[in-house]
C-alpha cells in the first residue's frame, strides 16, 4: 500500500507570517490598492485561507498597524526607565531598521482606520514619543530646568 500524498503541514506562526505580509504590500501599494489575494498569494495560502484568520481587509490592516506599534513598545519597554539616549533610541533603531520595508503601514496608511483605532494607535505611539523625549531631556536639559 502507497501513502497518499503529504498533508500540508500549517505553520504555527501562519498569523505572524499573514500580518508581515500584508504590513509590506500596505505599505507597498497602500490599503486600497493591496488585495487580501495578493497578501495571500505572498504567504503562500490562499484567500479563502487567509479570511480563516482575518474576516476582511480592514481587520487585517489594523491588526499590521497595531503589531507594528506593538514592536516599539515592547522594544522600549525591555530598556530600563533609566536607561540612557544611546540605548532608548537603538531599542527605537533596532525595531525600525529591521521592520522598514512595512513601516509605511503607520506612517502613510493610519489615516484609513477607524476613529477608535487611530486613538489606540495614537496612543501607543504617544508612549514611544514620550519614552523618547524622556530620554533626551535627560540628556540634554534646557539651561536651568531641574530633573
Amino acid at each position: 500500500m502507497t501513502a497518499g500524498p503529504a498533508a500540508a503541514v500549517r505553520p504555527r506562526n501562519r498569523r505572524q507570517l499573514i500580518v508581515e505580509a500584508g504590513a509590506t504590500l500596505f505599505s507597498e501599494r497602500g490599503y486600497h490598492a493591496a488585495s487580501m489575494e495578493e497578501i495571500a498569494a505572498r504567504v503562500g495560502i490562499t484567500a479563502a485561507a487567509l479570511y480563516r484568520h482575518f474576516p476582511n481587509k480592514y481587520a487585517l490592516f489594523a491588526e499590521c498597524a497595531n503589531v507594528m506599534a506593538d514592536r516599539l513598545v515592547a522594544a522600549l519597554g525591555e530598556v530600563p526607565a533609566d536607561a540612557g539616549l544611546p540605548d532608548v533610541l537603538a531599542a527605537v533603531t533596532r525595531v525600525t531598521v529591521a521592520h522598514r520595508a512595512s513601516g509605511g503601514v503607520y506612517r502613510w496608511e493610519a489615516r484609513y482606520l477607524e476613529r477608535a483605532d487611530r486613538r489606540l494607535l495614537r496612543a501607543k505611539f504617544a508612549s514611544v514619543v514620550g519614552r523618547v523625549a524622556d530620554a533626551v531631556r535627560r540628556a540634554h536639559p534646557w539651561p536651568g530646568e531641574q530633573l
